[in-house]
C-alpha cells in the first residue's frame, strides 16, 4: 500500500527485518558493502520509509518514487535522514 508511513502506526521496515534474517547494526556503525539504509524522509509516522544498499567507496544504490533507481554519494542529506542501519545475517530458520 502506498504511503504507509503516514497512516499513524504502520513501520513495515521496522516490523519485518527480522523475519527476512537481518539484524539492527545501529546508525553508528562501520558501514559494510551490501548493509541496508534506512532513512526518514517526511514521514508522518516518525518512522524509516526510505531504503539504500550500500556498494563501498562511499556509495548506495536506492529508488526515489517518480524516478529511476540510482547510485548516490553517501553523506550528506541521506546520512542526515538515516534512522539505523541492517545486515543480513541469514535465515532465521537455519
Amino acid at each position: 500500500r502506498d504511503d504507509w508511513w503516514d497512516d499513524g502506526h504502520s513501520s513495515l521496515y521496522l516490523d519485518n527485518y527480522s523475519a527476512a534474517g537481518f539484524e539492527d547494526v545501529g546508525p553508528n556503525t562501520d558501514l559494510q558493502v551490501g548493509d541496508v539504509l534506512l532513512m526518514q524522509i517526511r514521514s508522518r509516522n516518525g518512522v524509516p520509509n526510505h531504503a539504500g544498499v550500500y556498494i563501498g567507496d562511499g556509495h548506495f544504490l536506492h529508488h526515489m518514487h517518480g524516478r529511476l533507481s540510482g547510485r548516490a554519494v553517501w553523506g550528506g542529506m541521506w546520512a542526515q535522514c538515516l534512522r539505523t542501519v541492517l545486515r543480513y545475517r541469514g535465515d532465521v530458520n537455519e
